[in-house]
């Protein structure tokens, strides 16, 4: 999976990051029982959707938000679940951000802020602050709540060392 997404986030061979995929379909989950069906998933509906495919990319984002739902439903014990649900939070609120859907990606992006806070866990945090921000910036929101939200997203990005995303946040508040 990690392979698979590692590839797709940084432009890497597509056969490639298909292939850890699939291979996690057809051979390690071959029940399609585990979370890792819906990463890899969710990892086809966004290499899909980086390469303009959208029909594809909808097809596999609509079976992670049916999963994601499920899983909801449920008690998930600490640690890399908890990671793989908000990353799955994360690139549904993204994706829709992307489909010019704002009012669908800041429910996405509410999952996620509420999990956070819910959790005490920051490595979304502040990606998904900035998300919100562009929705609301979007949307038309007030320049003071846009501004409030790139600053907060600012802070734990440094607090993460998210070197990209305090340029990113600063770049938008200037």
């Amino acid at each position: 999976y990690l392979n698979g997404l590692w590839l797709t986030l940084t432009n890497g061979n597509p056969t490639a990051a298909l292939f850890s995929f699939t291979q996690i379909l057809d051979q390690l989950d071959e029940a399609h029982t585990t979370q890792f069906t819906t990463l890899a998933y969710l990892g086809e509906g966004i290499l899909y959707a980086r390469q303009n495919e959208l029909t594809q990319a909808e097809f596999f984002l609509t079976k992670v938000k049916q999963a994601l739902s499920t899983a909801l439903t449920t008690v998930v014990a600490p640690g890399l679940a908890q990671a793989r649900l908000l990353t799955m939070m994360y690139y549904l609120a993204e994706d829709y951000y992307l489909r010019d859907d704002f009012t669908q990606s800041q429910h996405y992006v509410s999952l996620g802020l509420a999990w956070c806070r819910r959790e005490h866990v920051t490595y979304f945090l502040p990606r998904l602050k900035f998300l919100r921000a562009q929705n609301l910036l979007a949307l038309g929101a007030a320049p003071q709540q846009v501004v409030a939200e790139l600053v907060d997203a600012r802070a734990f990005a440094r607090l993460n060392d998210n070197q990209a995303l305090i340029l990113q946040t600063t770049a938008l508040i200037n």
